[in-house]
């Protein structure tokens, strides 16, 4: 994914930079000098003192924030108009921009995969059925984790922000009694990894409950119930 910065101070530039690829490996981010638009990107973060006071035009179909230090009714109006995904207003708190970077970084790679799926054979769809019997062989390599919450109070909760989490890999989602099974189409161990410690923080932050998280690649060609049989709990 790419990011273009567009701040005029170089020093809250850096900051933003230096905030946005501490948190994820997969994306660029460039520092814009100039109110050209001509360099495209997935994602703008623009300081609406371009936009109120120069002559700036956004690129078609353009996915922006907007940045300001001015909360008037004409800075938020200029903006929506505009149709920017959100504004911030200065002092902003970091995770603040880094929720708005997600969603849009979420939304941004399901259009991709959408786009690549459109061009080639989807495998089928997974089911509980093919977890639990039968013999069906995963088509490619997957990777398997268990989240199993220290509260089963909080397991609907669990699913609900592991299905707005933005996952690297196109994943099944299974709720069970006490856990939840995740399995991930393909990719890379260290990929996933990054992913689970970067939700574990997020899930830190917003609730007490303790989570003991298992990841598993499954790289002998075994099937969905061998695969289950080992990764699920002794009860």
């Amino acid at each position: 994914m790419k990011i273009r910065l567009l701040v005029k101070d170089a020093l809250e530039a850096q900051g933003l930079k230096w905030l946005l690829t501490s948190q994820w490996s997969d994306i660029q981010v460039e520092i814009a000098e100039t109110a050209d638009n001509s360099i495209d990107a997935d994602l703008y973060i623009i300081d609406m003192t371009y936009i109120m006071t120069e002559e700036f035009e956004l690129p078609p179909q353009a996915v922006w924030l907007g940045i300001s230090s001015e909360r008037t009714f004409q800075t938020v109006y200029k903006a929506l108009s505009l149709k920017a995904e959100d504004i911030l207003f200065r002092p902003f708190q970091p995770d603040r921009l880094i929720k708005q970077v997600q969603q849009i970084r979420f939304r941004w790679r399901n259009e991709r995969e959408q786009f690549k799926s459109s061009g080639r054979q989807k495998e089928g769809i997974l089911t509980y059925e093919n977890l639990l019997i039968g013999e069906t062989i995963p088509e490619n390599q997957v990777l398997l984790s268990l989240i199993a919450p220290s509260r089963v109070g909080e397991l609907e909760h669990l699913v609900r922000d592991l299905k707005k989490h933005d996952f690297p890999l196109t994943c099944d989602i299974f709720p069970f009694s006490d856990y939840v099974l995740v399995i991930h189409r393909q990719g890379e161990v260290h990929v996933l990894q990054e992913a689970y410690s970067m939700f574990f923080a997020q899930w830190k932050r917003q609730s007490e409950t303790l989570l003991t998280i298992y990841l598993y690649a499954n790289e002998n060609g075994a099937s969905y119930p061998e695969l289950y049989k080992k990764d699920a709990p002794l009860s």
